[in-house]
């Protein structure tokens, strides 16, 4: 047996035509064996039959054998083709005692499920559009940001567990978003901006460790809050505290999140009494912070990229301002007007810094 198996020539290209022969041949043996077993206990055997008998028996501890080595093959035959061999009741494993022999035969067959094919198009694909997009959205051009909405709202269709497509699709319903406010579109801004949080909330789904997914998230959520109930905001203010500060967590090196904490932090300081009286109604605990939390999370920001944002310089300064250190608000304004403006929000917040100055 053991010069027979040896000289076996076990090629890759049998594939799944050796194991179902085998697997069949299996079936015969043993059922011819244990045929013949049983026939011993009622008809007297000739020496002939016995030495029958003998040899099929060796068949049989021959066929087991073979079993083994097709199972221990397994993981062969799987890397060379789509087809698995999945195990009906358990895999076997090294030598069997005999107490384990006795027990009823573990059979295997072949699974109609197929391994997964190259994703390599698929990702190539998927490249090429992110590519695309962070090159448009780099132009911070109005037609371009409508063109990126197209794109990503086709490649969506085929791409729908991507956490990299899902923000920056959250993202492009945001920036169309706030296109459509300028264009006197209340309705068409406030169906992009929840449509954006759903997407942000799949990206989330498909990465939980996606820190600029969490920032998206929290950056849209805090958008929606014109269109909710005082309670509502209230709790999306947390929501959006916990989603800022996980990004962080997962990115320490994004200023743009310790800005964001920043605004949190700032507009909380700043609510009225009858507001915080107002949020006490509806949480045990209302959320509180400072100025001066909020002035730490900006500077934070600045340490980590200086210059890299006029509005972080513009914050800055209205904390010190806030403060009443009036020389340091003049010294931060002043650094916000010699920074390059990106956008028309932004070119609001350098006249503004003109005006104070």
């Amino acid at each position: 047996m053991a010069s027979w198996l040896s000289s076996f020539d076990f090629s890759f290209s049998l594939g799944k035509n050796v194991l179902v022969g085998v697997s069949i041949g299996l079936g015969i043996g043993i059922g011819i064996g244990a045929g013949i077993a049983a026939s011993r206990k009622v008809f007297p055997l000739q020496t002939q039959d016995q030495k029958l008998v003998i040899h099929f028996a060796e068949l049989t501890n021959e066929i087991k054998e073979l079993r083994g080595v097709m199972v221990r093959l397994e993981v062969c035959f799987t890397e060379t083709t789509t087809t698995r061999i999945v195990p009906l009741k358990g895999q076997l494993s090294g030598r069997q005692s005999d107490e384990e022999e006795t027990e009823e035969d573990e059979f295997y067959e072949m699974s109609g499920e197929t391994e997964p094919l190259s994703s390599a198009p698929v990702v190539d694909q998927l490249k090429e559009v992110i590519d695309e997009v962070d090159g448009l959205h780099s132009s911070n051009n109005a037609e371009d940001k409508y063109k990126i909405h197209k794109i990503l709202e086709e490649s969506s269709q085929m791409h729908q567990q991507s956490c990299e497509l899902s923000w920056r699709y959250a993202r492009s319903c945001y920036d169309i978003a706030l296109l459509k406010g300028k264009s006197g579109d209340a309705e068409g801004k406030k169906s992009l901006l929840y449509e954006g949080v759903a997407k942000a909330e799949k990206a989330i789904e498909w990465d939980r460790n996606s820190a600029i997914a969490h920032k998206w998230y929290a950056i849209i959520l805090g958008s929606t809050t014109d269109y909710e109930s005082l309670q509502n905001q209230i709790l999306l203010g947390f929501k959006y505290k916990e989603h800022i500060e996980q990004a962080i967590n997962l990115d320490e090196n994004d200023p743009s999140s310790y800005h964001l904490l920043g605004r949190w932090c700032y507009e909380i300081s700043m609510l009225s009494w009858w507001q915080r009286k107002a949020a006490s109604a509806f949480v045990a605990a209302p959320p509180s912070s400072t100025i001066e939390e909020a002035l730490k999370n900006f500077l934070k920001a600045e340490e980590i990229k200086p210059g890299f944002w006029l509005s972080n310089s513009y914050w800055i300064a209205k904390c010190y301002k806030q403060n009443g250190d009036v020389a340091k608000a003049s010294e931060w304004l002043k650094k916000a007007i010699s920074l390059p403006v990106t956008s028309e929000d932004v070119s609001e917040i350098t006249l503004t810094c003109i005006i104070v100055k």
